[in-house]
């Protein structure tokens, strides 16, 4: 099989998960490729795909990417300034697969709170004045993620993604 751990990245924590993914894939034939540098996609039996989260969704750039895959598995990582529950996970989920071609198999999603650039805060804090020490608590929470049980989850998601399609 033949694998691409493709991802695009802001505050280098989408980059630190692609890494681990890149690690953990038990296989000669992988590439990575950082969509910060790149647009090329290149062919692959399954695709890791992975954004910084925005608005609920992904850049543009991301949506090319996944909408270019017309063949294949998708697994879609992502790191979000919030809290990633499991209601916002799915949410996510739902805001993202619509993407994915119906050419492709779509797998699963990995989510994992990340730092938030000072700009990302700064709309955060207008957006929700009322809020604004909830909002200072999970920023501060995310300045520590990806923490190293991220990574071991992220780790465990490519595992078993892996062990599932062979």
């Amino acid at each position: 099989m033949r694998y691409a751990v493709i991802f695009e990245t802001e505050t280098n924590n989408t980059e630190a998960l692609a890494e681990e993914i890149y690690r953990n894939i038990d296989s000669t034939e992988k590439v990575y490729v950082n969509l910060n540098k790149t647009s090329y996609i290149p062919d692959a039996d399954v695709y890791f795909v992975g954004f910084p989260v925005r608005n609920h969704s992904c850049s543009l750039k991301v949506i090319d990417c996944i909408e270019s895959i017309t063949e294949g598995k998708i697994a879609l990582f992502a790191t979000c300034g919030m809290r990633p529950t499991s209601k916002y996970k799915d949410k996510m989920e739902d805001s993202i697969r619509v993407w994915v071609p119906d050419s492709a198999e779509y797998l699963d999603m990995f989510l994992c709170q990340g730092r938030m650039s000072e700009k990302q805060k700064d709309y955060f804090y207008q957006k929700n004045a009322g809020h604004k020490s909830e909002l200072q608590e999970m920023f501060i929470e995310g300045e520590h993620h990806p923490n190293d049980d991220d990574l071991d989850a992220v780790a465990e998601f490519a595992q078993e993604i892996q062990e599932r399609i062979e």
